[in-house]
């Protein structure tokens, strides 16, 4: 009776060939999983803040009820009006902070804060715009460059807004990219809401600073995009997508 086996060579050429498909497939399939983690720890810090925010307006009233008595200064240089803009952030860290596990606090009226650069998807450095953690929760989320736009919660492009926040989801760690890692919400008197959104019409709108390359703060409009379409295909074919458009890449 006659035994068939494979000879050493047709071995070789086999192992070859599935090593050659594992190096073609396994980069594709491990950036899937690591944004499908991304996707889903941003769910977890949006649930996070939602709860903390309801918690808060619960026990303080809406936010222009919170006392921030801010101006936001017009330049730079104006050092009274920055000085009372960081009182008003700090107030609000205060508030806000109480509702979340937190294992330490930084306020923008302390020096000793964490600060990085921030580099957008286009890979600019952003030194204008250095991140800062303010908020940090056990399992090492930043909530960090905290914004207060009105106490009102009214201005010009900022209708129903109050301010904004950025998460940074692995802390300092790498890439530290808007629409990577970081990931921006914004504060409405009664709710945290994720920036970029189909209704968004502020700058930061999702066809403006997430697949426009030419913003300096391009990313900051993705944060909705991940939540709701569950994917960030935008990393990969942003010609294609829009809320009127592709929702994904295929």
């Amino acid at each position: 009776m006659k035994t068939y086996a494979f000879t050493l060579a047709e071995i070789l050429i086999t192992l070859a060939i599935i090593g050659v498909v594992a190096a073609l497939t396994m980069p594709s399939l491990i950036t899937k999983h690591q944004e499908k983690q991304t996707e889903v720890k941003l769910k977890k810090v949006y649930s996070t803040l939602s709860n903390a925010m309801m918690q808060t307006v619960q026990e303080n009233g809406p936010f222009q009820e919170w006392g921030l008595d801010i101006s936001q200064p017009d330049i730079m240089e104006d050092v009274e009006a920055i000085e009372n803009s960081n009182k008003g952030r700090d107030k609000f860290i205060d508030i806000f902070s109480k509702y979340l596990k937190t294992v330490s606090v930084c306020k923008y009226s302390e020096s000793n804060c964490k600060i990085y650069n921030t580099t957008n998807l286009a890979g600019k450095v952003d030194t204008a715009d250095s991140y800062s953690n303010r908020i940090v929760l056990a399992d090492g989320t930043y909530f960090g460059h905290i914004f207060i736009n009105s106490s009102t919660c009214s201005s010009a492009n900022w209708q129903n807004i109050c301010g904004s926040i950025k998460v940074d989801l692995n802390g300092d760690k790498k890439p530290n990219t808007y629409g990577k890692d970081i990931f921006q919400f914004y504060i409405t008197p009664t709710s945290i809401i994720p920036a970029g959104t189909s209704s968004d019409t502020t700058p930061n709108n999702f066809a403006e600073a997430c697949v426009k390359s030419s913003t300096r703060l391009n990313g900051v409009g993705c944060t909705a995009w991940v939540i709701y379409n569950e994917n960030m295909d935008y990393l990969h074919c942003p010609e294609k997508l829009g809320w009127n458009k592709k929702l994904k890449c295929n």
